[in-house]
């Protein structure tokens, strides 16, 4: 099954967050800070200050305490559709593709996923 990003962050993660995309947001511009809670589209943090905002998921540049020896793909909800991401295993956030419908987002993911196989060519 194709996880989404709002899966994968949870209460406790630090991330760090890019200057405000939306005329919504309301922080103020760049910043690190904890995750209090996540849903399918936003996300509280709470930055060194205690000041807690909310935040939406597309202006999440990094996972900073994310560990993984690989790439992982995922989907996050957008306002038209879906975007598969790429999470490095730095735990950078690429945007890969934007606005797709479901199923093409899902199989974008699941073809990104699957190991290559090498094929012989006949020459």
């Amino acid at each position: 099954m194709t996880k989404h990003l709002n899966h994968l962050i949870t209460r406790g993660m630090t991330v760090e967050i890019m200057d405000p995309k939306h005329t919504e947001s309301a922080h103020p511009a760049t910043f690190m800070g904890e995750v209090c809670q996540c849903d399918q589209d936003h996300v509280l943090v709470k930055d060194t200050e205690n000041h807690i905002y909310d935040v939406f998921l597309d202006e999440i540049l990094c996972l900073m305490n994310y560990q993984s020896s690989a790439s992982r793909y995922c989907l996050r909800v957008s306002d038209q559709g879906y975007d598969v991401l790429c999470i490095l295993p730095t735990g950078f956030i690429e945007t890969l593709a934007t606005e797709l419908d479901y199923t093409t987002a899902t199989h974008v993911v699941e073809l990104l996923s699957k190991p290559v196989q090498l094929q012989k060519v006949a020459a």
